[in-house]
């Protein structure tokens, strides 16, 4: 899929599911999810063990990292805000992994695009995973409802979801939800 489509159906599903002023309002919004938020799936099943293969095609579930704060960040090369956000993740990852905090992108991309992304902008301290086909079904799956990307969700030790972020993050938001948890 190309990028002039990916974005036409981007747009058509933010109009079904929403409003533009949701999309442009959800930077603002807080990372607390309420506890009754819950991921379910009919096959009962832990969306957090899905597996995802890296960029070198080697397969890794999400609770791998367990007993660490983990947060997934879904990006794509072509959107403006997660390229925005990329440095602030790289920064964190550095600052907090003595902590036990393990940042995992999940690039909802053509994976030689991906490849070249990361190369040409340093992301070597967390790992990324191929989301070209399975990113977004993902996402959806750990409360992305309306597939908007950037998408961040942040796991605390004992692999309970405890946050969600639609849109940008700051610095600011992810340390808010991350601190109280190490």
């Amino acid at each position: 899929m190309n990028k002039r489509t990916v974005l036409i159906l981007a747009l058509i599903a933010l109009l079904a599911g929403g409003s533009v002023s949701y999309y442009l309002n959800s930077t603002a919004t807080p990372l607390n999810v309420a506890p009754s938020e819950a991921i379910t799936k009919s096959d009962n099943t832990n969306p957090l063990d899905i597996a995802l293969l890296d960029l070198d095609g080697r397969p890794h579930k999400m609770n791998e990292w367990s007993g660490q704060v983990v947060v997934i960040n879904f990006w794509a090369t072509w959107c403006p805000p997660c390229r925005r956000e990329i440095p602030t993740i790289i920064a964190l990852q550095d600052e907090l992994k003595e902590k036990g905090v393990q940042f995992v992108g999940v690039a909802v991309d053509s994976t030689k695009r991906v490849k070249q992304y990361v190369k040409e902008h340093n992301i070597n301290n967390y790992p990324t995973m191929q989301g070209e086909s399975t990113g977004l079904d993902f996402s959806i799956a750990l409360g992305n409802r309306r597939s908007i990307l950037p998408y961040t969700v942040i796991v605390n030790r004992s692999g309970e979801i405890v946050a969600r972020h639609t849109g940008e993050a700051t610095r600011e938001q992810l340390l808010n939800q991350i601190n109280p948890l190490l």
